[in-house]
């Protein structure tokens, strides 16, 4: 049998320490719980965007409703693709607008609501020309 070198170097344990193993598991953990913490916060905001989205196209599908009854001032409420809304028409005051109410239309304030779970969503104004009451 031959001897092993004499100017050979011990062996050395090879692969990472208990401590090494530690740090790369915590920095591991810190960056996933900050990406999923950034994820639930695009998704809370998405979410947010669409409802907002859609509260503006029901505002704007019941502004077309009221509109197109040509009715005079007075209030309806309903509820449209499982969101309740509110309109109010009422006759416009204003000076700029005397003497024009003679061909028997008037300039109407329309204000239109929109609910969501936890009240009031979005609002909408609007003047259009409607039926003298």
């Amino acid at each position: 049998m031959t001897s092993p070198p004499a100017n050979r170097q011990p062996n050395r344990q090879q692969g990472f320490s208990l401590i090494e193993v530690l740090a790369a598991v915590a920095i591991l953990a810190i960056v996933l719980g900050a990406a999923l913490r950034v994820q639930r916060q695009g998704l809370a905001a998405l979410e947010r965007a669409e409802d907002a989205s859609r509260s503006m196209l029901v505002a704007d599908s019941v502004l077309a409703l009221v509109t197109a009854r040509e009715a005079g001032a007075g209030s309806w409420s309903g509820e449209l693709d499982g969101v309740r809304w509110q309109a109010t028409a009422r006759p416009l005051n204003h000076p700029d607008f005397a003497g024009t109410t003679r061909s028997g239309f008037e300039p109407l304030a329309i204000q239109i609501t929109v609910f969501g779970a936890d009240g009031p969503r979005y609002e909408l104004r609007s003047v259009r020309l409607g039926r003298r009451s």
